[in-house]
C-alpha cells in the first residue's frame, strides 16, 4: 500500500510543476496579444473606405484579415485543446482523491477495529499475557506478537498521515487547475470575440471589394460604351498632327497634387481600363497635364464632366469625372494650369480623376508618360 502512496505523490508533484508554473505568465501574454489583434482588426476596419483606398490596399486590408483570422481561428482550437487537457487532468486529480478517500477509509477501519479491541482486553491485557507464559519461549513469542501488533498500528497511523498530506497536495493541485480552467475558458471567450469580430471585418473586407468590382465593373461598362464619341471627338476637333515620335512622349505632368492610383491602366475583373483613377477628393483641383488646346470641356456621358485637351502630335489627354469645368473648347491651357476640379459625375465611385492619355484617339497607359 505505501507503494500506490508513493506513486501517486509523484503523479501530483508532476501535475503541480508542470501545469501550474507558467499560467500567470500564459495568461498576461494571451491578453496582450487579444488586446492587441483588437488593435489591428479596428485599424483594418478603418481602411475599408471604398472613396478613399486603392484597389491593392483594400485587397491587402483582406489577405491581412485572412491571416489574422486563421492564426486566431488556429489559437482558439489550441485553446480549447487546451481546456480539454486540462478537464482530463481535473478528472485524474479527481480519481486520485477518490483512491485516497478509499485508503484512509480503509485504515480507519482498522484503527477502529483496533480501538475496539484494545478497549474489551482492557489495559493490564498484554501484561498478563505475558505473566501467563508457560515458557521462555512463550514469553518471547507473545512479546514479539504485541511488538508486531504495536508495530503494524504504528504503520497504519503513519499512512493516515500520509494519505492525510496527499490528498492536501492533490487539493492544492485541483483547485489550480481549476483556476487555470476558469482562466482559460474566459480567454476561449475573448478569443471567440476576437474570432467573431475578424470575421465580421473579412465580410466588410470582402463587401467592400465587391463593391469595387461592382462600381468599376459599371463604370468600365459604361466608359467603353462612350468609347466611340471620345474617338469621333479627337478625330473632329484635333490638329490631325502625325503620330507624335518620342518627342511626343516628353512633357506630360500629373494632373494632379496627388500622385496615388487607385486603379490602374488595363484589364481589370472582365473589363478594360482606358486610364489611371487618381485619388482627389472631392473639389480638389485637376491641371493640364501638358500644354495644348481644349477641344472638349463637356459632359460625357459615363464620363461625367470631362475635358480633353489636344497637345499636337496625334497625343491628347482627357480628364473625367469632374465636378467642375474651368476652360472651354478652344481655349489654349498650359501644363500645370486648373483646368476643373475633381469629382464623381458620370458613372463613378467616389470621388476621383479618371485620366487618360490618348494617341490618335486611341488610349494608352498613361503610366509610362508621368514623372
Amino acid at each position: 500500500m505505501p507503494g500506490v502512496i508513493k506513486v501517486a505523490r509523484l503523479v501530483i508533484v508532476s501535475i503541480v510543476i508542470g501545469v501550474t508554473l507558467p499560467l500567470a505568465s500564459a495568461s498576461a501574454s494571451t491578453n496582450s496579444s487579444l488586446e492587441q489583434t483588437r488593435r489591428d482588426l479596428r485599424a483594418a476596419r478603418a481602411r475599408l473606405n471604398v472613396a478613399v483606398q486603392t484597389d491593392a490596399q483594400i485587397l491587402g486590408v483582406l489577405n491581412t484579415i485572412n491571416h489574422k483570422l486563421s492564426v486566431q481561428e488556429s489559437l482558439l482550437a489550441a485553446a480549447q485543446n487546451n481546456l480539454s487537457m486540462i478537464g482530463i487532468q481535473i478528472s485524474s486529480i479527481q480519481r486520485q482523491l477518490g483512491s485516497l478517500e478509499q485508503q484512509r477509509l480503509q485504515r480507519v477501519g482498522v484503527i477502529a477495529k483496533r480501538a475496539r479491541a484494545l478497549y474489551i482486553m482492557g489495559p493490564m491485557d498484554g501484561m498478563n499475557a505475558l505473566a501467563s507464559s508457560k515458557s521462555i519461549a512463550d514469553f518471547y513469542g507473545r512479546a514479539g506478537t504485541l511488538e508486531f501488533v504495536a508495530d503494524y498500528d504504528t504503520r497504519v497511523l503513519q499512512d493516515l498521515q500520509v494519505i492525510k498530506n496527499q490528498t492536501n497536495q492533490a487539493k492544492s493541485v485541483l483547485r489550480a487547475e481549476m483556476t487555470q480552467a476558469a482562466q482559460v475558458r474566459d480567454q476561449i471567450a475573448q478569443r471567440v470575440e476576437v474570432v467573431n469580430e475578424a470575421a465580421q471585418v473579412q465580410q466588410d473586407a470582402h463587401n467592400a471589394l465587391a463593391g469595387r468590382i461592382a462600381g468599376y465593373r459599371s463604370e468600365v461598362a459604361s466608359l467603353q460604351q462612350d468609347q466611340a464619341m471620345i474617338e469621333r471627338i479627337i478625330a473632329q476637333r484635333s490638329s490631325h498632327g502625325s503620330i507624335g515620335g518620342p518627342a511626343g512622349r516628353l512633357g506630360f505632368g500629373w494632373p494632379t497634387v496627388s500622385h496615388r492610383i487607385n486603379s490602374p491602366y488595363g484589364p481589370r475583373w472582365g473589363g478594360f481600363h482606358t486610364g489611371i483613377d487618381i485619388w482627389c477628393p472631392e473639389g480638389n483641383p485637376d491641371f493640364a497635364s501638358k500644354d495644348g488646346t481644349v477641344i472638349a470641356a463637356e459632359w460625357g456621358g459615363g464620363y461625367g464632366n470631362m475635358t480633353i485637351i489636344d497637345h499636337g502630335g496625334g497625343y491628347s489627354t482627357l480628364y473625367a469625372h469632374q465636378s467642375r469645368m474651368y476652360v472651354h473648347q478652344g481655349e489654349v491651357v498650359h501644363r500645370g494650369q486648373q483646368i476643373g476640379a475633381c469629382g464623381a459625375t458620370g458613372n463613378a465611385t467616389g470621388a476621383h480623376l479618371h485620366f487618360e492619355i490618348r494617341i490618335n484617339g486611341h488610349a494608352v497607359n498613361p503610366a509610362p508618360y508621368l514623372p
